[in-house]
């Protein structure tokens, strides 16, 4: 795409532009402007913006905006076409089938492990044989002596430790949440409610306001072409009008009279007279 942005570059500086000039008449800012004439197209949102700043930029220097157009999208075309061709193809994977060793080997392996810790038959044991009864002997035990009752429940008093304070726990800290960095608010985008279109083919003069701001005060020679954009309301006047072909957001505009014409258009409605 640099190539393309370098081409309008040389063409507008061989016609005697400044980025200025070309930022007055389309009213794309200039950072839009620089990311055009270096080819660096990513930086604008959306692709009907880059065709619609492509187009005015194009045709503030007077050179057809829709070749230009069409030469973008060509590039655009072919440059997907190569990252197309240069991204590899991954090839089919095969299933490895096991050879007649392998499976051989495990077979073995696992008839070895049955073998060493299989279930294994033990021997009978025998039975012991059942010993007589030895017959008991009575003993004569001697007297016990006897107790009284304070003798056998005396005890010495044991002191009782006091019980510890309870303590308690310390509640736990919050912990502290980390602040998260705020997102940059994208810019809004200028909002188009008014686009006009001119092809002169005789010359005339145009005064031309956009949203309360002049842009053209000057004649248009035959041949040329221009275009104009606003978001709230839009005012043109014309001294030739039967020497111009109107288009107002892609649609002509047919003029009754073929001298002086004021055209405006706005939130309000539009209005086309004759002076």
């Amino acid at each position: 795409m640099r190539e393309l942005g370098e081409y309008l570059r040389n063409e507008r500086l061989r016609r005697g532009y400044s980025l200025r000039d070309v930022q007055e008449q389309t009213k794309i800012r200039m950072r839009y402007l620089e990311a055009i004439e270096s080819g660096e197209f990513q930086h604008i949102a959306a692709e009907v913006y880059i065709k619609g700043f492509l187009r005015s930029y194009a045709e503030a220097i007077g050179l057809n905006g829709w070749d230009v157009v069409a030469r973008y999208q060509g590039l655009k075309s072919q440059l997907e076409d190569e990252i197309e061709e240069e991204t590899p193809r991954r090839a089919p994977r095969r299933t490895a089938r096991p050879s007649f060793k392998s499976v051989l080997f495990v077979l073995l392996l696992v008839g070895g492990l049955v073998y060493l810790f299989g279930p294994r038959s033990e021997p009978a044991l025998e039975e012991p044989i059942p010993e007589e009864p030895t017959p008991a002997v009575e003993i004569e035990l001697p007297p016990l002596p006897e107790v009284t009752v304070e003798e056998s429940f005396s005890f010495s008093p044991v002191e009782i430790p006091e019980e510890d304070p309870i303590v308690e726990p310390a509640p736990p800290v919050p912990a502290e949440e980390p602040e998260l960095p705020e997102e940059p608010l994208e810019e809004e985008l200028p909002r188009i409610s008014f686009v006009l279109e001119v092809a002169v083919e005789e010359k005339c003069w145009f005064e031309v306001h956009a949203d309360g701001e002049r842009l053209v005060y000057r004649n248009l020679e035959a041949g040329e072409r221009a275009r104009w954009e606003a978001e709230h309301g839009l005012w043109v006047r014309m001294g030739n009008a039967g020497g111009v072909e109107v288009v107002l957001n892609g649609e002509p505009v047919a003029l009754a009279s073929r001298g002086i014409v004021t055209l405006q258009y706005g939130d309000g409605g539009r209005k086309e007279a004759e002076e």
